[in-house]
């Protein structure tokens, strides 16, 4: 795979070791095998990725390690950075999508932002934090990021892949604040940001099966607030850049949304 110019992406990881997926005895650990010349080493691998990644993980699959940081209070030392799957890198570490979002969305997104907060709490929703708050002379953009590795025939993306009631508060949450203004009038223009990680994908599509009353959530805040599904692509050396600044929301054919 070829590299991808520094100028246009941002660094993800840091691609330290490869290795041979054994198992995933909890949704936080995984099991592998260092590939060092000559005999092998099992690891224990930190996994940063709440999802079922079924159809990444399997006995055998080719993965990137990132070695933990010096100083890092850790039970192990290495972290699940991403996996080779058809060809593609698929980065795995869920949080890192928000330095995607933030190094290479935003600023096209926003040109002439005033400013760009992270981790935001609202008055609106005492309770929870945003990832981004963007404030422009017209707006304020309350932002929530999610980061989609999940591809389904017909190079469908599809979100999420394991049930997430924190994904669909955060949405519930959003839609409220469309009509909503803060202190000092300025009116809330919220965003969903669902990034993308297969390159291959061409649609996108809420994941009815696994998470239906997220799906129905999703489906409805689109006539209410943006949701944008930017298209990336990962190199081996962790580098990523954008490839579409955003593919097409689909409903399934026999969807009940």
């Amino acid at each position: 795979m070829k590299s991808i110019p520094s100028s246009d992406s941002v660094r993800l990881f840091s691609a330290d070791a490869d290795a041979r997926f054994l198992a995933r005895p909890n949704r936080f650990t995984v099991e592998a095998e260092l590939r060092k010349k000559g005999a092998g080493n099992k690891v224990a691998v930190h996994c940063a990725n709440p999802g079922r990644l079924k159809e990444l993980l399997y006995p055998g699959a080719e993965l990137i390690l990132e070695r933990a940081k010096g100083g890092t209070k850790r039970k192990t030392n290495w972290s699940l950075a991403a996996v080779r799957f058809q060809g593609k890198i698929i980065p795995l570490i869920s949080a890192r999508a928000n330095l995607a979002v933030r190094s290479l969305c935003l600023p096209r997104l926003f040109p002439n932002a005033l400013s760009i907060e992270a981790e935001k709490t609202l008055p609106q929703q005492p309770g929870s934090r945003f990832d981004f708050l963007v404030e422009t002379d017209q707006a304020l953009y309350p932002i929530e990021v999610k980061a989609c590795t999940l591809l389904k025939p017909f190079k469908q993306a599809s979100f999420p892949d394991a049930p997430t009631q924190r994904g669909r508060r955060h949405v519930e949450e959003l839609t409220a604040l469309a009509a909503c203004r803060d202190g000092t009038g300025k009116e809330y223009r919220p965003k969903v940001i669902i990034a993308v990680f297969h390159a291959d994908a061409e649609t996108f599509s809420p994941n009815a099966e696994t998470d239906p009353d997220f799906a129905k959530v999703l489906c409805r805040a689109r006539n209410l607030i943006d949701i944008r599904i930017p298209l990336f692509e990962t190199d081996e050396e962790g580098l990523v850049r954008v490839v579409r600044e955003t593919i097409p929301f689909v409903l399934a054919p026999n969807h009940s949304l």
